[in-house]
């Protein structure tokens, strides 16, 4: 749930006006800095094993949500400068794009990954009170 939570958080940086940079760009990097911090401590607390687990996978994509935002920022940002009335315009509209489908696309990889896992799991896991 955190890890959902601070990756959707990432999609307000698209509703901060570009021309206010350090707002947008702080928010986002502290929100790297958080989902970075959270793999960290569940890399500390799980057990170690030699392959990727779901929990990996699931805290990456969401990493890479985050990296997205900014990423995109960057985009807007340059944009936006360029040209200073066509540029605003341009940029306006990648934020609009980028506040509905980022955060569908991102809820929609994550419930594909929630039904899979569900789907794969080995029978007799019915849950944790087993006969």
């Amino acid at each position: 749930v955190p890890s959902v939570m601070l990756a959707m958080m990432s999609s307000i940086s698209y509703w901060i006006n570009p021309s206010v940079a350090p707002a947008r760009v702080g928010l986002c990097v502290t929100l790297l800095l958080s989902q970075f911090a959270l793999m960290q401590t569940l890399a500390r607390e799980l057990p170690r094993v030699a392959y990727l687990t779901w929990m990996d996978i699931f805290l990456i994509t969401g990493f890479h949500k985050s990296c997205l935002s900014l990423f995109i920022f960057g985009i807007v940002y340059n944009t936006a400068q360029q040209d200073k009335e066509k540029g605003a315009e341009r940029a306006a509209t990648i934020d609009a794009v980028c506040r509905v489908l980022l955060p569908v696309v991102y809820l929609a990889v994550i419930s594909s990954m929630i039904i899979v896992a569900v789907q794969e799991r080995p029978a007799g896991h019915g849950g944790p009170i087993s006969p």
